[in-house]
């Protein structure tokens, strides 16, 4: 089937969605489609803007955007895409493939380390921190960042943290209980050689205290990510393991009065969260929700429930 056929048989599509992503064209478009991919961006408005870089060049505005190729109607576009048939576009954050067996990379997306690899281990071990999330995030807290102290909890392979690194943050201690996951973060911090800006700590987000010894200058955090399994997010009721956890967290000797909070979460989803951690936005973006908390000023000790 030729693009022009593909193109001209569908009928008006439905409204567009940022996470939305270009279906596989057959053929020589397709083998292109499969081959170029590059990173996509969030404007000041908030949505999505053109992703690929060919795209970027026209200026386009946002009524020009594309809908999912099997869904696009003949037009604009066709024209577009016949005078230059190297054109990609896409809606949405797609990861780069990985070697069978081998690890995936993402890479950071802005700042002093732009475009830097960031590995990540083989199999589903993590789960990815995608270009739209992080441009959305860190537009967010771009006043919120410099010269701040963050704390990368369920941190994976660090990718949220050292895109907080390469934005100006001060220091980053990252967070990490899976041993072979762990080691992958440290190979990532020495690849991009911020060894001396961070602390790869090898421990259990629920049953840590936050406080790694001898290192003071980590510490009170300014800015926490909180990016745990979404199976434990249904647990996330009061007096559970991730629920004192998190007041601990709270604690005046872990984080700075007026200290950031984020948390990531299955959309829509239910939980409880300590009254000290106060709800100031939330983004949905790509089926998932990103809950931005505040820490009270006042000082907060923890109580232990009643028996």
């Amino acid at each position: 089937m030729g693009l022009r056929h593909c193109l001209c048989s569908h009928a008006q599509a439905p409204p567009l969605h940022h996470d939305t992503c270009l279906n596989r064209v057959s053929g020589s478009y397709g083998g292109v489609v499969n081959r170029r991919s590059d990173q996509l961006s969030t404007n000041s408005r908030g949505f999505s803007a053109t992703l690929y870089s060919s795209l970027a060049e026209k200026r386009l505005d946002r009524s020009d955007l594309p809908h999912p190729l099997s869904h696009v109607t003949l037009g604009i576009w066709h024209q577009r895409l016949r005078r230059k048939p190297r054109l990609v576009l896409a809606i949405g954050a797609i990861p780069q493939p990985r070697k069978p067996g081998g690890p995936a990379t993402v890479r950071i997306v802005a700042g002093k380390y732009r475009r830097r690899k960031v590995l990540s281990p083989p199999g589903n071990t993590t789960r990815p921190i995608t270009d739209l999330l992080k441009e959305v995030v860190f537009q967010r807290l771009e006043p919120e960042i410099v010269d701040r102290r963050v704390a990368d909890l369920f941190a994976g392979t660090g990718t949220i943290g050292l895109e907080a690194l390469s934005r100006g943050a001060h220091s980053v201690v990252f967070v990490e209980k899976d041993r072979r996951v762990h080691e992958v973060l440290k190979e990532n911090v020495e690849r991009i050689g911020v060894a001396d800006d961070c602390l790869c700590w090898r421990n259990d987000m629920l049953r840590c205290s936050f406080r790694p010894k001898n290192v003071d200058d980590f510490v009170p955090f300014d800015l926490a990510f909180c990016d745990p399994p979404f199976e434990m997010i249904p647990r996330l009721v009061t007096y559970s393991p991730l629920y004192r956890s998190l007041e601990r967290l709270a604690r005046e000797d872990v984080t700075s009065d007026g200290a950031l909070m984020l948390l990531r979460t299955p959309q829509q989803a239910t939980f409880d969260m300590p009254a000290v951690w106060t709800p100031e936005d939330k983004w949905t973006i790509q089926e998932m929700d990103v809950h931005l908390y505040r820490r009270h000023t006042d000082p907060f000790q923890i109580e232990e429930p009643e028996r």
